[in-house]
């Protein structure tokens, strides 16, 4: 499955990072953006993606798509206003 071409300005890949370490370092990717632009996220762990997921709800800002790759994850997310 392709990853549906969604515009995004910023890209981070967390597969090399520890859970806390990664959430964090979407937490700090993110609030460099703009409300209204979106973070696409690679992730290798699944509970790193089900905690980015949490992450989504609890900071008010969408996951527009989640995308599986093989035993990778790709998360597009936009910032909203918050």
């Amino acid at each position: 499955m392709k990853s549906a071409n969604i515009a995004h300005s910023f890209e981070i890949n967390i597969c090399n990072l520890l859970k806390p370490t990664s959430v964090n370092a979407v937490f700090q990717s993110i609030n460099t953006l703009p409300p209204g632009d979106v973070l696409k996220v690679s992730a290798c762990n699944k509970n790193t993606v089900m905690e980015l997921i949490r992450f989504c709800k609890k900071s008010g800002n969408t996951l527009l798509r989640k995308i599986y790759v093989d035993d990778e994850v790709t998360l597009f997310i936009k910032k909203n206003q918050v």
